[in-house]
C-alpha cells in the first residue's frame, strides 16, 4: 500500500554530477542531498519483496530523470540570470565611469569659463581705469 509523500531521487551520470558539484562549490552550496537514494519509495514494509523492490527502482528512475530534468532547466535559468546579472553590471560600471568622465570634463569647462571671467573683469576694469 503506497503513501502519498512525494519523494524525489536522482539518478545522474558522472559528467553530470561533476557539473552538479561545480556549480555547488562555485554557488557554496554545503550538500548535495539530491545524490541520496531512498528505498523502497511509497511500498510498506510487509510489501516489500523482489517485485516491490523492481517496481520501487522502475518509479525511482522515472522520478530521477524527470527531476534531474527540471533541476537542470533550474540551473540552466539561474546560470542564465547570473550571465544577465554580470552583463548588466558591466554597463553599469560603464556608465559609472563615462558619468565621472563627463563630470570631471564638465569641471574642467566651469574652471576654463572662471578664468575667462576673470580676465574680462580684469579688462574691464582696466578700461575703466583708462577712461578716468
Amino acid at each position: 500500500m503506497a503513501n502519498d509523500k512525494a519523494i524525489l531521487n536522482f539518478l545522474i551520470e558522472p559528467e553530470l554530477l561533476k557539473r552538479v558539484d561545480d556549480f555547488r562549490f562555485k554557488q557554496r552550496f554545503a550538500t548535495r542531498s539530491g545524490r541520496q537514494m531512498v528505498a523502497g519509495v511509497g511500498i510498506e514494509p510487509e510489501a516489500r519483496g523482489e517485485g516491490a523492490t523492481i517496481m520501487a527502482k522502475d518509479l525511482n528512475t522515472r522520478v530521477a530523470e524527470d527531476s534531474q530534468g527540471r533541476a537542470w532547466a533550474a540551473i540552466e535559468a539561474l546560470a542564465d540570470k547570473e550571465a544577465k546579472i554580470d552583463d548588466t553590471l558591466v554597463l553599469l560600471t560603464e556608465a559609472q565611469i563615462k558619468l565621472a568622465q563627463a563630470q570631471q570634463a564638465t569641471e574642467t569647462r566651469f574652471q576654463e569659463t572662471d578664468a575667462r571671467i576673470d580676465k574680462l573683469v580684469s579688462a574691464i576694469g582696466e578700461l575703466i581705469q583708462r577712461r578716468q
